[in-house]
């Protein structure tokens, strides 16, 4: 079990890359966002704590994972490919907050929503307490954690 939210976010995410679209993932050191440029699926939830789980692909590599989740060689249509990521960004949002909240939380998690970028995905009042860079088979990916601001 990870120790720290950036492990969580680690964790969860390799682990739906891999078992998910089987390509192989691991925590990168990559320092800047400058240059992370793809869709960003959000994920809303309520509990404790509330927040947001944010998912970006780097739109060349989203192909390839949708092509896998939906198990063909062909390229999935652009509805299909923000669909699966989506889907991908519900089951990393399933894995993390049982982590770091413990498995007796309840969660009210809201349909996922994709955005074209990142900064589209963020809301004004939005804390971004950790974001985890992904190096994935073919290119790379990005979690992040939302909570709201402080009233």
């Amino acid at each position: 079990m990870p120790d720290t939210l950036r492990g969580a976010l680690a964790d969860a995410g390799i682990g739906a890359l891999e078992n998910m679209a089987w390509l192989f993932a691991e925590q990168s050191s990559h320092a800047s966002d400058e240059g992370c440029i793809g869709p960003t699926a959000r994920i809303e939830f309520i509990g404790v704590p509330s927040g947001a789980l944010l998912l970006q692909v780097e739109a060349p590599l989203l192909a390839v994972v949708a092509g896998a989740m939906l198990g063909t060689d062909d390229t999935p249509d652009l509805v299909l490919q923000r669909d699966a990521l989506g889907e991908l960004a519900n089951v990393v949002c399933g894995h993390v907050l049982p982590e770091i909240a413990g498995t007796r939380e309840e969660y009210l998690l809201a349909p996922p929503t994709v955005f074209t970028n990142w900064e589209a995905a963020l809301k004004p009042t939005d804390v971004v307490a950790e974001v985890v860079h992904l190096a994935v088979q073919g290119g790379w990916a990005r979690v992040g954690f939302i909570r709201p601001a402080p009233n």
